[in-house]
């Protein structure tokens, strides 16, 4: 059985054909958003009919978030951290954060929230792990906000007084939603110390949800890429406002050979690319030595406004700054588009 009919296994052929339901009428004075309308006449009339319907839907829905001031749609917050105080020179480094939220009232107190995972030997983690905020109202948007970075030290990370604490720092949510492209940069600090201990970068963004929700499985396989003994990975982004990514998916490693074939992953369309179409993610490769040491080896990035006009054969370019490891291309060696979802496998090639 080759890939496409893994990945059509996956979804089986009558994904989508679902029964559908009738929803209720919105009650007096509730505010719903746009529905996306029924697109089978327009697929009917071909790719080009289907995408100019989806922009079309994409703008109605843009122009309701602008009215509802963002405040009837879900948001996710993303981390990263830049410049982190190094936990000592024999410590391994593996940073991670935690998120507390604290309401308006004058009894109110920090609540953890959640905690990204750990990331080894970096100082400028991104983490995939994000978390969704509600923000429909001003009281929710006067919430505060605190993100605490530690490196790891020991196993049990709940338990944060076993872990060394880096530094943290404060704000408001809406800060983050009125600062340009609703990302804002924090300095942490440390009770105790007074050296620089590094940023946090807090990203908001917006996510378009589709009912029933749309999700799209990408495999990717390499006949050309070698990087001697060391074992490889990739890390798939979404884009951001202001030029920035959010990682949104981190594979496992593989053993290097002739061909390297990772796991299918399967994303619903608004963790990749926030539920619309034309939000570019990106797919950056890197390998791991012994030591843990990480080094990037190039990406390719797309669209799925892009993807799902292919077919198999189509060539995606792919860059990289390392000679020697630079493949021709990469090609969409399957292809396969259902209402309810989609697949798509990459190959690399000489």
């Amino acid at each position: 059985m080759d890939g496409d009919d893994d990945l059509k296994k996956k979804f089986g052929d009558d994904a989508g054909n679902k029964r559908k339901v009738k929803k209720a009428p919105p009650k007096d004075g509730e505010i719903t958003a746009p529905m996306r309308p029924d697109l089978g006449s327009d697929r009917k009339q071909g790719a080009g009919a289907l995408q100019n319907a989806e922009k079309k839907f994409l703008k109605t829905w843009q122009s309701w978030v602008v009215e509802q001031k963002i405040a009837d749609v879900p948001l996710e917050l993303n981390l990263e951290g830049n410049n982190l105080a190094n936990a000592g020179l024999f410590k391994k480094k593996a940073p991670f954060a935690v998120v507390y939220l604290k309401g308006v009232a004058p009894n109110a107190e920090w609540e953890r929230f959640g905690d990204t995972e750990a990331i080894q030997n970096v100082l400028n983690p991104k983490f995939v792990a994000s978390f969704r905020m509600a923000c429909s109202s001003d009281e929710e948007r006067e919430q505060s906000l605190r993100v605490e970075f530690y490196n790891r030290a020991h196993k049990d990370k709940d338990d944060l007084s076993k872990q060394d604490f880096i530094g943290s720092a404060t704000c408001k949510l809406g800060e983050i939603l009125s600062a340009p492209g609703q990302t804002l940069q924090l300095e942490l600090k440390h009770p105790s110390k007074s050296n620089f201990r590094g940023n946090a970068t807090v990203f908001i963004d917006t996510l378009l949800t589709r009912d029933p929700p749309f999700e799209i499985a990408l495999c990717v396989k390499s006949e050309a890429l070698s990087t001697e003994k060391k074992k490889s990975y990739f890390v798939i982004s979404r884009a951001l406002r202001k030029g920035n990514w959010t990682p949104v998916y981190m594979s496992e490693t593989a053993k290097q050979g002739a061909s390297i074939s990772w796991e299918p992953i399967t994303l619903a369309q608004e963790r990749l690319t926030a539920g619309a179409d034309d939000r570019a993610f990106r797919i950056e490769f890197y390998t791991k030595s012994m030591l843990g040491q990480h080094e990037y080896i190039g990406s390719f990035s797309t669209k799925y406004e892009s993807l799902k006009g292919m077919k198999a054969g189509n060539k995606l370019p792919f860059s990289s700054t390392k000679e020697g490891l630079i493949p021709g291309g990469i090609i969409v060696t399957a292809a396969n588009v259902q209402p309810a979802s989609a697949s798509f496998e990459f190959t690399f090639v000489e």
